[in-house]
């Protein structure tokens, strides 16, 4: 019986761990989809308000990618399911099985105690004992009897309860199942209809590839004026306020803050990642991104991610107003703002308003956010918070 109560805790234990990893897979999709929602209406303005076709490649792009997350989410779900079926199949043989072994014995026990007269005897047995410590010992029987008759009985109904909730249980995860095959069906038909229309629109922005060139060169000039301005402001700030217990402080509660610094942002997506990456078009051309490109509705609110102090507001070519601000011995940077808030040298909070997101010479509102640990640039996205 205690094999038994360990297996049925363990299956108890299966369905809260995978309850866990479905809720996760449930936050991970909710996230993604709200993504995708967030994508349709950027692509939808876009079409609606020019006719610019490689922001709307890049848009798409994110979206297939997104898609592709969301139906390998899915496939994991299925997975989980489909191996606890599997296991809950073979789970439940087994119970049953033990289960009609249990009642065999309960009902040999029970013919065994009814034959052998206990019942009609018992105040026979104990008028005849030879002492009262007999009597007492016989007593104690009896009990004894009686007690594990209704623990037996007791535990078979406890048993039976618990294989009808698991079978519960069961078919509500095959209904799970066929639900995420329909969903992971119609994203599929999604993504299909997604990678016609892009392969139609690389069609149309290959036509012209001496302007595409053109234009990755311009960027790339531009982002390396940027890095400069922003590499000497720093150096600038360090020689005239040297390094002070309460800078180190600063410093420390930033590097403690990794992960969980809020977005810049109240809402967007993230149109273009830190780092080196294949150009979204041309074939083995590399692209450098010093932070990441956060797509927003025009005029959206920017904020501080961490109190410290605005080095410098300043405007910068293809970058419109950038806005640095010092953390210690870290550095925030918002970049293509369309108005500023904060004046050099101001202390500011965290999530205190630093400006307005404007648009970039392409007309999307981006807002361009690095953030530098003394002369050398981070990944944004390993220090803000999974929205």
């Amino acid at each position: 019986m205690k094999c038994l109560a360990g297996t049925l805790f363990f299956l108890s234990l299966l369905f809260k761990v995978h309850g866990q990893d479905v809720e996760s897979l449930n936050v991970q999709r909710d996230q993604i989809v709200k993504e995708i929602q967030a994508t349709n209406a950027l692509l939808q303005k876009s079409k609606e308000k020019s006719n610019n076709i490689l922001h709307q490649f890049q848009l798409l792009q994110n979206q297939i990618s997104n898609r592709e997350k969301l139906i390998s989410n899915y496939n994991l779900e299925l997975k989980k399911i489909s191996n606890d079926i599997v296991y809950l199949n073979g789970a439940i043989k087994t119970e049953k099985e033990k289960l009609d072994r249990i009642k065999k014995e309960y009902g040999k026990m029970l013919q065994q105690y009814h034959r052998s007269n206990l019942v009609q005897n018992k105040i026979l047995l104990l008028l005849s004992s030879a002492n009262f410590n007999q009597a007492m010992a016989r007593w104690q029987y009896f009990r004894q009897i009686s007690n594990f008759r209704k623990n037996q009985k007791s535990e078979i109904q406890e048993i039976q309860q618990s294989l009808v909730d698991k079978q519960n249980q069961l078919e509500v995860k095959k209904q799970r199942t066929t639900a995420a095959k329909d969903e992971k069906l119609s994203q599929k038909n999604n993504l299909s209809k997604e990678m016609a229309t892009k392969d139609k629109m690389l069609q149309d922005v290959k036509k012209d590839i001496a302007k595409l060139n053109q234009t990755i060169a311009q960027k790339e000039k531009e982002r390396k004026a940027l890095s400069a301005k922003i590499s000497r402001l720093i150096a600038e700030n360090n020689t005239a306020l040297p390094s002070t217990p309460a800078t180190t402080a600063l410093s420390s509660n930033f590097e403690k803050n990794k992960g969980k610094l809020p977005w810049p942002t109240d809402a967007g997506i993230i149109l273009r990642k830190y780092g080196e990456q294949a150009h979204p078009i041309l074939k083995n051309i590399k692209v450098v991104n010093d932070g990441i490109d956060i797509q927003t509705e025009a005029g959206s609110k920017v904020y501080n991610v961490f109190e410290g102090r605005v080095i410098e507001a300043v405007f910068v070519a293809g970058f419109n107003m950038v806005v640095l601000v010092n953390h210690g011995s870290y550095n925030t940077v918002y970049s293509n703002l369309s108005q500023v808030n904060v004046v050099k040298n101001q202390q500011v909070g965290r999530q205190d308003i630093l400006g307005v997101v404007g648009e970039n010479n392409d007309g999307v509102p981006v807002l361009h956010f690095e953030i530098w640990k003394k002369k050398q640039v981070q990944n944004p996205l390993l220090w803000i918070k999974n929205r």
